[in-house]
């Protein structure tokens, strides 16, 4: 199993599903730093998972510079 954790920009405000693609990463830190506004999250992913069709929330995802504590799905 491998954790990687991808990095995007939520392009609606008030719709989270719109987002583009900034990047992934193995190391979660390095995520973090690469976000340099607000819009930007990071969210866990497993590598060769297959998730559900249905739409869900993403668990695990936030958004680092979204608030001063940081982690809030």
């Amino acid at each position: 199993m491998t954790k990687l954790w991808i990095v995007g920009r939520a392009l609606d405000p008030e719709d989270k599903r719109v987002w583009a693609f900034i990047g992934m990463f193995d190391d979660k830190q390095a995520a973090i730093e690469a976000c340099t506004t607000r819009d930007h999250f990071v969210g866990p992913a497993i590598l060769n998972e297959r998730l559900p069709d249905e739409l869900e929330s993403w668990p695990g995802a936030y958004y680092p510079l979204a608030s001063p504590c940081g982690e809030t799905s």
